[in-house]
């Protein structure tokens, strides 16, 4: 059976206090976790400027990347999309770019478009990257603080979020996340703004609750975000659902570690520090 995040923590807290906490891995400063359909884990790295494949068990099936301009090559990359289990998308951030690989690897195409003419399709310091139902490929612009709609890997189609957004602005774009329903949710540092598929401003929520945001994931009908030293759980419309200390959440080794991203597949939660990744199980 696969819970709900609500009922995953809940029963999780009540479980007596017993931790069914793992971790693998070795990183020198890990970015952003993505699992796929099947249960593989990539991890990038942004001081070492590639990513790592792991099964579900945590063993390692390669490392990929290495610093430059080429293909497969990356400087400081910020995020990493599997989720499709068909593409792997890398939002190579000082390279102002998002390269393409397909599931084997293979290294598909790149998108550039900083020296573009067009406004709307240029785009530098991509800080995230993720693709809807459609195919079609958000990429938020860290320079421009902004959220591209590509209708293919190539073309694109609207910008929004930007300086002339009204309450719909970015002011500092971290991460973004799309749900079954392709609603678009970006997080800042203290708030999420939500947008429907063609871009248009629904709400903001979670400013009573986050301070220090670093990464989120959109799991089912909830969204989870690591804030500081706790999760906290929203509903997909902003109702806040809970919050729990991530002391409670690591092993003893990591518990001084911030938590940089999140990834739920199934009944197991993959909590990113810098250094590793901590695998926690109701």
């Amino acid at each position: 059976m696969v819970y709900p995040l609500i009922l995953f923590l809940s029963f999780f807290f009540s479980n007596g206090g017993e931790k069914k906490i793992s971790h693998f891995g070795t990183f020198e400063l890990a970015a952003a976790i993505s699992v796929d359909n099947a249960g593989n884990i990539f991890v990038l790295d942004k001081v070492k400027n590639s990513f790592q494949k792991f099964s579900i068990h945590g063993d390692s099936l390669g490392e990929f990347g290495s610093i430059g301009w080429g293909n497969l090559q990356f400087d400081s990359p910020r995020d990493i999309w599997v989720k499709n289990s068909l593409d792997i998308f890398v939002a190579d951030y000082n390279n102002h770019r998002i390269q393409r690989f397909n599931r084997k690897l293979n290294y598909i195409a790149t998108l550039f478009t900083r020296d573009d003419e067009s406004s709307i399709t240029r785009f530098g310091y991509p800080t995230s990257v993720a693709t809807n139902s459609k195919g079609e490929l958000f990429v938020c612009d860290g320079e421009n603080k902004r959220i591209i709609k590509f209708s293919s890997f190539e073309k694109a189609e609207i910008a929004f979020g930007g300086f002339d957004a009204g309450k719909g602005k970015l002011r500092s774009p971290i991460q973004i996340e799309i749900d079954s329903a392709d609603r678009i949710f970006v997080l800042e540092n203290n708030r999420i703004l939500s947008f429907d598929a063609f871009g248009n401003y629904l709400r903001t929520f979670g400013e009573d609750i986050l301070n220090n945001a670093t990464g989120f994931t959109v799991y089912g009908d909830d969204i989870l975000v690591a804030n500081r030293n706790e999760l906290a759980l929203f509903s997909l419309d902003g109702d806040v659902l809970g919050t729990f200390p991530l002391s409670n959440l690591l092993p003893d080794e990591s518990a001084d570690e911030e938590v940089i991203d999140i990834a739920v597949w199934k009944n197991t939660m993959y909590l990113l520090t810098p250094h590793s990744v901590n695998i926690v199980n109701p």
